[in-house]
Formats: structure tokens, C-alpha cells, sequence
């Protein structure tokens, strides 16, 4: 009879798969260490995953190695080649081998976005750069991302909270103003003044003025959701409405669609206005390559771009997000998640308890993390367990060198 023998492969991404085969225990963690020790050679980009352990967060590589061993209390993803991780009360930033990066503790840290990151000292906000020097002083109360050369922050004076705009050397583009703000897309970013909405570019310039009752604040295809005191549709970047409509609520456009609610029922408009898509469905997700979940008698399948139904109606929750950006979505049959590819065919059998398949990462780096019986590890596209679920907790793998995402995220 043939030895028990145990399979390690890496992620089909890589151009050329690793097979290691060990029949003793020794060999196989052998195996597993020279199969990390090839993950970081390769030129290719370096994946790691935050993961929990034993109440500690680390970071493992794609053959689940903890190259970072598991000993923070909280951990960020890496962003540019750094990670902010908290040690008891403080803050600091660790490179890709767990060392410390510029020596110094904050009391609050956020990732490197376009070369910066914010940074907490005491109450205060500022920004640092990759060399760790301080480039704008801790004078804010919450601060975003940088996106474009431009970050919005948050100062409080007379018991009020206002945000405004700062450029890269901390000089602001727009004065601390607005009740609220959300992130930049296509170049504009909603704001709030006096209970009216408008948008600005990253000057700091109004693009469109705070006369809006409603909008939900963020351009896609050329247009935004936007109501005002004589009607309610889609402007362009002008402020000037090129649809007007009645409905009870609305979305972004997706795929040269957008979602509307009419009488209890969504259905789908064009960029003329025209409803394409009846309104009939209890639900519906935005329209993504070409398809778009949609319920009926609380069962949710996947509707084309003619209404129709591609993949009938059969389960209980899907993926509302990222559509089948990696040729699969995740769905939810019954209490477990499994994962479909366009034609509706279970790829991977529904057999956990969540998947952590978001917009931004989903299969990112050839893996996902899901969890079983309270435990969490790492599957590829093909249902294949690469990393057992042993973990408390996990988060997505990303390229370590890769920036943060913070503009065009919707």
C-alpha cells in the first residue's frame, strides 16, 4: 500500500504550480517552508493575509506560514509595503519581515495611501510619509486617505464637527466647512453644507453648488443621483439634470444602468431615462459584467440586461457587490455559502458559514478566506483547501507593495 501523502500546491495564478509530496510529518513541515521560502523569492508580488491566532493578529503567506508571527492586538493590511499593527495602547508600522518601521509609537495609525499615512498623536491627526517624517503636523480630529493629492479632515471648534480639504503639505484646499463629505469618484466628491448637497473637484472648487435636498453623493458613468427642491433624477458634472423622474429611490449607474425603486418594486433605467427593466423585483443588485442579482418570492437569482432571468431565482443571499469578478459570486443556499460561476453551476459546494468575498478583494491573490465551524482558512476558485481553516479570524490577502483603493470605490 502505497504512503498517506499529502498535497501542497500554490495558487493557480502562479505561472508554474509547486507540488510537494512528504510521507512523514517532518518532511511535509519541511515542505511547507521551502514552499515560503520559494513565495518569497518570486519576483512576482508578494501576497500576505491578516490573521488571527490563539487572540493575537499576524501575517501569513499563500501556503499559510505565519510570516509575521501572530502577536498584535489589532492589524491593518498592507498598504505600500507597511502595515500599521497595535501593541497595547500604541500604534506602529511593521514592514513585510514584522519589523518595526520608523521606531516610533502613535496612538492611532491608518494605512499609506499615494505615500501617506495618517498618524495619532495624543488627540491629534497628521500625516507621515514612507520614511516615517512627519509631513503635515497632528492638528485634525479624523482624517481620510489621501486620493488625487487631496484628503479630506475633520476639525472640532465650538462643539462643532467640520470638515474641509488639505493638499499634500497640509495646507487646505477647502476650509473646514461641511457636515459631512464622502470619498472622491470620477473627481468629485459630495459634500454636505447647511443641509444642502453639492460636489467639488480637488482644487477645492464647487463643480456643483450645495443646492441639492438629497444626493447620494457620488458620481458613476457621468452621473449622480440628485433631488432638489423641483425635482428629483441624474445630473451631469455641471449640476444640470439630464434625467428627471419620480421614484421612491434610486442607485449609481452600473454597466450603463441604474437601480429604481417605484411603487414598492425596483427595476432598471438607461441613461435617457427610460425604464429597460421593469420595476417587479422585491430586490436587486447593480448591474456587474453584464448580469445583476434580483429577487422574487424572496429568492434571489440573475437577471440580464433584458430583465430576463439567466440563473432562475433559487437562493437565499448572494454577493450584492462584486458580481462574478472572478468568474465566481458567492450565494448563500440554506445557512451555508457556496460559490456559482455565470451559469448558475455550484463550482464550489455550499459549505460555509461566510465568505469574506467583498468588492475591493474577493479570489485577490488567487485565495479567499472563508470560514467553517467557527474557524477560518483559504480556498482557491476551484474549491481546492489550500490553508485548513484554523484561524479566528482572517482577512483577504493583498499585494504588500500594492497602494490603498480610496477613489472610484463604489
Amino acid at each position: 500500500m502505497a504512503d498517506k501523502t499529502e498535497l501542497l500546491r500554490l495558487p493557480k495564478s502562479d505561472s508554474t504550480s509547486l507540488i510537494l509530496s512528504e510521507a512523514g510529518a517532518s518532511l511535509i513541515a519541511r515542505g511547507r517552508r521551502e514552499a515560503s521560502s520559494l513565495l518569497l523569492r518570486k519576483k512576482e508580488p508578494l501576497c500576505l493575509a491578516t490573521a488571527k491566532l490563539n487572540g493575537k493578529w499576524g501575517y501569513i503567506d499563500q501556503i499559510g506560514n505565519f510570516i509575521v508571527e501572530p502577536r498584535f492586538d489589532e492589524a491593518f493590511p498592507f498598504s505600500s509595503g507597511f502595515a500599521a499593527v497595535r501593541c497595547g495602547e500604541k500604534w506602529t508600522f511593521v514592514d513585510k519581515t514584522g519589523q518595526r518601521a520608523f521606531g516610533t509609537d502613535f496612538d492611532g495609525c491608518a494605512p499609506f495611501s499615494e505615500g501617506l499615512a495618517g498618524v495619532k498623536v495624543g488627540t491629534k491627526w497628521g500625516f507621515i510619509d514612507e520614511g516615517g517624517k512627519q509631513v503635515v503636523r497632528p492638528l485634525f480630529d479624523q482624517v481620510k486617505g489621501f486620493s488625487g493629492g487631496v484628503s479630506g479632515v475633520e476639525i472640532l471648534a465650538a462643539d462643532r464637527r467640520k470638515w474641509g480639504f488639505i493638499d499634500t503639505t497640509g495646507n487646505f484646499i477647502a476650509d473646514a466647512q461641511f457636515d459631512q463629505i464622502n470619498e472622491f469618484s470620477e473627481g468629485l466628491c459630495g459634500i454636505e453644507l447647511a443641509d444642502r448637497w453639492g460636489f467639488i473637484d480637488r482644487s477645492g472648487r464647487f463643480a456643483v453648488r450645495p443646492t441639492l435636498t438629497y444626493s447620494f453623493g457620488y458620481f458613476s458613468e457621468g452621473l449622480a443621483d440628485a433631488t432638489d427642491e423641483s425635482c428629483s433624477g441624474y445630473i451631469d458634472r455641471n449640476g444640470d439634470f439630464l434625467i428627471t423622474m419620480e421614484c421612491e429611490d434610486s442607485d449609481i449607474f452600473r454597466g450603463g444602468l441604474a437601480r429604481v425603486k417605484i411603487n414598492g418594486r425596483w427595476g432598471f433605467i438607461d441613461k435617457t431615462g427610460k425604464i429597460v427593466i421593469a420595476p417587479r423585483f422585491e430586490e436587486t443588485a447593480r448591474f456587474n459584467r453584464g448580469i445583476a442579482g434580483a429577487m422574487l418570492d424572496e429568492k434571489w437569482g440573475y437577471i440580464d440586461a433584458t430583465g430576463k432571468y439567466v440563473i432562475d431565482p433559487q437562493f437565499d443571499e448572494v454577493d450584492s457587490l462584486n458580481g462574478f469578478r472572478y468568474g465566481l459570486t458567492s450565494v448563500k443556499l440554506g445557512e451555508k455559502w457556496g460559490f456559482i460561476d455565470r451559469a448558475g453551476r455550484f463550482v464550489i459546494a455550499p459549505r460555509f458559514d461566510y465568505s469574506e468575498f467583498d468588492l475591493i478583494n474577493g479570489f485577490r491573490c488567487g485565495l479567499i478566506a472563508v470560514r467553517i465551524e467557527g474557524k477560518w482558512g483559504y480556498l482557491d476558485s476551484t474549491g481546492s483547501q489550500f490553508i485548513s481553516p484554523q484561524f479566528e479570524d482572517a482577512l483577504a490577502f493583498t499585494e504588500t507593495d500594492a497602494p490603498s483603493i480610496s477613489d472610484d470605490w463604489i
